[in-house]
């Protein structure tokens, strides 16, 4: 006697256990994700708490629900993507060598991989494809850039250097220690740019896409963002040391240049803002939208499967 095979089998299952809401099934998975993978969202989230270099964590997920909102099309139908499941896979895959390793970067990128590609399963690939965007914002949830710091450092010491020859004032460097005649000046973490440059990367992507259409734009756009930022913290830690050097420690020391970083950060900003509305083309002719689908329901079989992968960390 022949045993059944395996897609007579899942259809039969198909059959027997039926269906729910997409919106429901994808309410009951993210629970889950949630729960079995608390420890690494616990700490990713930490890490948006302890660190201002990664604050701008907790505004990812919500600006992306706002974009899929706001380019949600009316009749717009969710059509379960079973294809995704094995993006899901890989995502527990990594989680759980980053939990076995115990790398948390590791785990917070699968952590926002397991979301995306949950995301990819419940919306169908024609509603994912619409909301890419949206979908891949996500990836700056991650805390990832601090690998960037020493060169950030290196390039801050640099320009200050660089400034105080063009400006005739000796000054020795020893490592990141700059020494001059009013005083020593080390270039910490804190000063190379880093939390800088992120914000402002991650401010104008944002802007790159509600702004601009044309591929050209857009790469010109975000060359900028990560010109403008390097540049004026060269500015901003050079301009500190020239100043705090003339007026023999008493301006631009301490707070103030803690004052004078964030008085950057804002012009930079706000050129970035302004440069984005001026040369904004979303008046350009649109690239045609793919059709609307019908709206399907979420089988629990693929439910069942999706829970199985989710809960993998835990039982390996």
């Amino acid at each position: 006697m022949r045993a059944p095979g395996l897609i007579p089998l899942i259809s039969s299952l198909h059959g027997r256990l039926g269906a729910v809401p997409v919106w429901l099934g994808f309410i009951g998975l993210a629970g889950l994700l949630v729960a079995f993978w608390i420890e690494g969202i616990a700490h990713m989230v930490g890490v948006w708490a302890i660190s201002p270099t990664y604050t701008h964590g907790f505004l990812i997920l919500p600006i992306s629900c706002c974009l899929v909102a706001m380019g949600w099309r009316r009749g717009e139908g969710l059509v379960p993507w079973p294809i995704a499941l094995w993006g899901l896979l890989a995502a527990s895959g990594l989680y759980t060598v980053g939990i076995k390793s115990d790398i948390q970067l590791i785990q917070h990128t699968a952590i926002v991989l397991g979301i995306i590609a949950l995301a990819l399963f419940s919306l169908g690939a024609t509603a994912a494809w619409r909301h890419r965007f949206a979908l891949g914002f996500l990836v700056f949830a991650i805390p990832f850039g601090e690998e960037l710091t020493p060169a950030l450092q290196e390039l801050t010491a640099q320009a200050i250097m660089g400034a105080t020859t063009l400006a005739n004032l000796p000054a020795i460097r020893d490592g990141m220690l700059i020494q001059t005649d009013a005083g020593n000046f080390s270039v910490e973490e804190a000063c190379a740019g880093l939390r800088f440059l992120t914000a402002t990367v991650v401010s104008a992507v944002l802007m790159n896409h509600l702004f601009f259409t044309k591929r050209r734009m857009q790469a010109l756009f975000l060359v900028s963002a990560l010109i403008l930022p390097l540049f004026a913290n060269s500015v901003r830690a050079a301009g500190t040391v020239l100043v705090a050097s003339w007026t023999d420690m008493k301006v631009a020391a301490g707070v103030d240049h803690l004052l004078y970083g964030w008085a950057f950060f804002f012009v930079i900003l706000t050129v970035l803002v302004t440069g984005g509305v001026v040369l904004s083309d979303k008046d350009a002719p649109h690239r045609p939208s793919p059709p609307l689908v019908e709206g399907e329901s979420m089988p629990i079989l693929y439910i069942v499967v999706a829970a199985l992968i989710i809960s993998l960390p835990r039982v390996i």
